[in-house]
């Protein structure tokens, strides 16, 4: 005979064949979405949408989506669940282990209800009310939730937090949505301007009447990333869109290009807008890199920092003049000699790698020192121009030599 079959609603017809057959050793399918069915319960996985079929009591089987089962539990749980509460009784402390146990066999709403049973039975048990949620306030219990409101916080994103808090993580998330709207909308101009014709020309102008402080991440994305497949024109009108905005965000980008950048006239118009806006930010970005292992990034900085030139830098930049860099080379090639710790010798081919250590002279640092001080030149004589700073400040003229 066959049985009646009910498919949840919203989820279409199921394929599989609905004979009467063996069926498994779960007694309950709890839903994601709240709700419980209880009777004998198979899962079908060889449909072409798997799905938890469900027999119950009354010869009717309901078809339920995968998707829509938070788990099963088995017969033998609830079996065992049931004999616990019967030996429970009116004994708090059997209701409170019992509820513990359901906690261990993710019986929830099983776990709710002893624990509410423990505190009808002991008010003033400890450890059930704190696992209801509940806090002692002036010699009373009330919800935790209630003792937060009455701090003035608010429950947002699970989690309780000052109304403050929730305000900036809300102006975040907005923001974050923002500026990936605005990095579609500038690829999507962008893209467009390139293609040329009327269209493009609509997208350029578009784009140069972007004032949104928000579009300061795509633009500095195009800028720095896209260097290769944009024309000059569109990359200088990126550097000038950063230049108007004066944000952090705006600035970030114009200090990479200072440095970094291969086209003069766009580097150039960087350090413009940075005098502008940004300057300190730039000089502080690019200080540290005086002390660089790699010296390209010295002398990279050095000569971002002749644009950028304020008398507060000049003993960092003479202690960039000549810079100590080590290179690790390659094995060198040949025969050594080596002894054994037997006290034999033997030739072996080869030898450990050679560090080279050399003093490098930085003219891009020099130069930036004379477009401060333009009245000397001691040239790569560091002691010669700490001398000069120590009179200039305190007439002292002894050795002013600083350990680096």
């Amino acid at each position: 005979m066959r049985k009646i079959l009910l498919v949840l609603a919203g989820w279409g017809a199921v394929t599989a064949s609905l004979s009467a057959g063996p069926l498994g050793a779960a007694d309950r399918v709890e839903l994601i979405h709240g709700g419980q069915l209880d009777g004998t319960v198979r899962k079908v996985e060889e449909a072409k949408r798997p799905f938890a079929l469900v027999e119950l009591p009354e010869g009717i089987r309901i078809a339920i989506p995968q998707g829509q089962v938070r788990r099963t539990v088995e017969s033998e749980t609830l079996a065992e669940y049931r004999k616990f509460a019967a030996a429970a009784g009116d004994d708090p402390e059997r209701h409170f282990l019992l509820a513990k146990w359901c906690t261990k066999q993710q019986l929830e709403p099983q776990r709710d209800y002893h624990m509410q049973r423990v505190i009808a039975l002991a008010p003033e048990h400890e450890q059930a009310r704190a696992a209801l949620g509940f806090v002692r306030r002036r010699g009373d219990w009330i919800p935790y939730g209630e003792q937060q409101r009455d701090r003035g916080m608010v429950l947002s994103a699970g989690r309780w937090q000052l109304p403050e808090a929730v305000a900036i993580d809300k102006q975040r998330d907005e923001t974050e949505v923002t500026v990936k709207r605005w990095k579609k909308e500038v690829a999507r101009l962008r893209s467009q301007a390139l293609r040329g014709g009327d269209k493009g020309a609509e997208a350029f102008q578009a784009l140069r009447g972007l004032q949104d402080p928000y579009a300061a991440m795509a633009i500095g994305e195009e800028l720095i990333q896209n260097r290769k497949s944009q024309p000059q024109s569109l990359r200088l009108l990126w550097v000038e869109l950063l230049g108007a905005m004066r944000t952090q965000a705006a600035v970030e980008p114009l200090v990479q290009i200072g440095l970094n950048e291969p086209d003069p006239v766009i580097r150039e118009r960087a350090y413009e807008k940075l005098e502008t806006y940004g300057k300190q930010a730039a000089i502080y970005s690019y200080l540290p890199l005086l002390k660089s292992p790699n010296n390209a990034e010295v002398q990279a900085a050095g000569r971002a920092l002749i644009e950028l030139n304020t008398p507060e830098i000049k003993l960092p930049l003479v202690d960039g003049l000549v810079t100590t860099h080590t290179k690790t080379g390659g094995t060198p090639p040949g025969m050594s000699l080596g002894f054994g710790q037997g006290g034999g010798g033997g030739l072996s081919m080869g030898g450990k790698p050679k560090k080279e250590t050399r003093q490098v002279r930085n003219p891009p640092v020099l130069a930036a020192l004379k477009a401060i001080v333009p009245e000397v030149d001691y040239q790569y004589d560091e002691e010669a121009w700490r001398r000069h700073f120590a009179a200039e400040m305190t007439h002292y003229a002894g050795n002013l030599r600083r350990d680096r």
